[in-house]
């Protein structure tokens, strides 16, 4: 009876133990899986944030060659009004001298009439006068 008292404890023990190992088998599985899907999701983010920042890179460098493109295409556009508004601005320039010298010959013309009308009349006054006093 003892003999089996004794068996019995003893098979009592045993599975108490395999039970203790079982259980700690599961805890330790079970935070391993925990220490896993921690790395997991820790290396999730990690990838996500680098994958961010690579297309945050990306999106950067398209945005700024866009931008640089935008400029350019701005810039030769500038310089094409400027070169277009120098050029009229030569042609109006041009056309100005050439009014101003039109009128100043004009102005000759007319000054150079007067001075002769007024001579012819001075002539006739004075050929007038002598004429009287002789």
């Amino acid at each position: 009876l003892a003999s089996n008292d004794q068996s019995e404890q003893i098979q009592a023990n045993v599975e108490q133990r395999y039970q203790k190992e079982i259980e700690e088998t599961k805890q330790a599985h079970a935070a391993e899986i925990e220490r896993l899907r921690a790395e997991l999701v820790a290396s999730s983010q990690t990838a996500n944030t680098e994958e961010v920042e690579r297309l945050r890179t990306e999106l950067t460098e398209s945005a700024k060659a866009e931008f640089d493109s935008q400029m350019q295409k701005m810039k030769q556009a500038n310089e094409a009004e400027q070169d277009s508004l120098k050029s009229r601005m030569a042609e109006e320039t041009s056309r100005m001298h050439q009014l101003q010298q039109e009128s100043e010959e004009k102005f000759k013309a007319e000054l150079d009439r007067i001075k002769q009308e007024m001579t012819a009349h001075h002539d006739v006054e004075l050929q007038r006068v002598r004429e009287e006093m002789e």
